[in-house]
């Protein structure tokens, strides 16, 4: 306990810091080497998750920026970062998205898509999906590549269910990156 309590600014007894350590681990956040075995010390090490993890929080903090501008101006905006992809924001944005393709392939009412417009409508929401289920990402290039698509489609579809099902993606996509929309 003294290894992480010496790291820390402020008093925090060892039981809360053992409790943060246990939670961090369940999450598989981190860790632990030799936690029962007196002997030996034991040793804290980050994982992959946790390192996605602690990057998913820098970007939300550092993240908020206005939908109008062109890019990110976020100091990590254009860093490379990862994500839980079992996060219950990013599965929602998955089913939101899966469910946009779905409805572009099967809809009677695509407003004022024609079927070729559908079909690159299509890909489009493909190509998102494939950026958004990669391990690493530049968040201001797959927002862009978002904002791009799904105002497009919305904008097309206006008055049709798959219209609004791309501006519901569009604003999940933003709230996940921290993007006021």
């Amino acid at each position: 306990m003294h290894q992480v309590s010496s790291l820390l600014s402020v008093d925090v007894t060892d039981a809360r810091i053992e409790l943060a350590l246990k939670a961090l681990s369940v999450n598989s956040w981190i860790h632990i080497d030799n936690p029962f075995v007196s002997t030996q010390p034991t040793r804290y090490s980050l994982t992959d998750e946790g390192y996605k993890y602690a990057e998913e929080l820098l970007e939300r903090g550092e993240g908020r920026v206005d939908s109008d501008d062109t890019t990110l101006k976020a100091p990590a905006s254009d860093r490379i970062v990862g994500f839980d992809h079992n996060s219950s924001e990013f599965r929602q944005i998955a089913e939101a998205s899966d469910a946009l393709r779905t409805g572009l392939i099967n809809a009677n009412d695509t407003g004022d898509l024609s079927p070729r417009a559908v079909e690159v409508a299509v890909q489009e929401v493909e190509s998102l999906n494939e950026a958004l289920r990669r391990d690493f990402i530049r968040p201001s290039h797959v927002w862009q590549m978002a904002k791009s698509s799904l105002r497009w489609i919305a904008d097309h579809a206006a008055g049709a269910a798959v219209g609004q099902a791309a501006l519901a993606l569009l604003a999940l996509i933003a709230a996940f990156f921290g993007i006021v929309f």
